[in-house]
Parts: C-alpha cells; sequence; structure tokens
C-alpha cells in the first residue's frame, strides 16, 4: 500500500459534490463551495461557548493561506471562486472584526432552490 494513501492521509482528502459541479459549472468554485459546506457544518459541531459573535451567526473564518493549505487554490483562483459563488448567490461574506477577518456563510436556501430545479432537469 502507498504512504500517500494511509488511513490518516487519505482522512484528510477534499471531495465534492458532481451535482455541485454541475450547478457552479466551474471545478475551481465548485471545490471551494464543497469546503465552505464543510467549514459550515463543522462550525455547527462547535458549542457556543467557543464561538465569537460572527460564528453564533453561522459564519465562519478561514484566511487566504488556509483555504491554500485545505484546498490548495491560489490567490487568484480564491478570488474567481468566490467572486462567482456569490454572484450565485450561495456564498456570502462579511469583513468584521478588529483586526477585519473575512467570514463566510452558505446561502443554503439559494444552494437548495438550485439543486431541486437541477434534479428536476429544469436547468
Amino acid at each position: 500500500m502507498l504512504d500517500a494513501f494511509s488511513p490518516n492521509q487519505v482522512s484528510a482528502a477534499v471531495a465534492f459534490h458532481r451535482i455541485l459541479a454541475k450547478i457552479c459549472k466551474d471545478a475551481t468554485a465548485c471545490l471551494f463551495l464543497s469546503q465552505c459546506i464543510y467549514w459550515q457544518l463543522d462550525l455547527s459541531l462547535t458549542p457556543a461557548d467557543k464561538k465569537d459573535k460572527y460564528q453564533l451567526d453561522g459564519w465562519f473564518f478561514r484566511s487566504r493561506e488556509e483555504w491554500e493549505n485545505d484546498i490548495y487554490l491560489n490567490r487568484t483562483e480564491q478570488e474567481n471562486a468566490r467572486r462567482k459563488l456569490k454572484d450565485l448567490g450561495f456564498v456570502e461574506e462579511l469583513r468584521a472584526g478588529i483586526p477585519a477577518k473575512l467570514y463566510y456563510r452558505v446561502n443554503f436556501t439559494n444552494l437548495d432552490a438550485m439543486f431541486w430545479a437541477f434534479s428536476k432537469g429544469e436547468r
């Protein structure tokens, strides 16, 4: 067995849903969105006393460096994916705090509506 596919390495794999690729029509945006969904769901498991006021409202924070480490997208790729996802209405952004941080939140209402439109063949 290759060391690269040891249980510790495989558990760190990043996956995305094929339907999201069809909805986004962009693999990079799909990858970014899939990771946003992961982090937002992960945030929901965090105890309230461990969250800041923005996280209590469902926002999560990732730095540019953390995104690059997570999904290997450089700055330009991240910016393009973020722009596309904001234009589609799937991801919201909030710059807040001192020093300012860029928070993200998945708009599951819009994403769900598009998912159902795709699953019914309306798009």
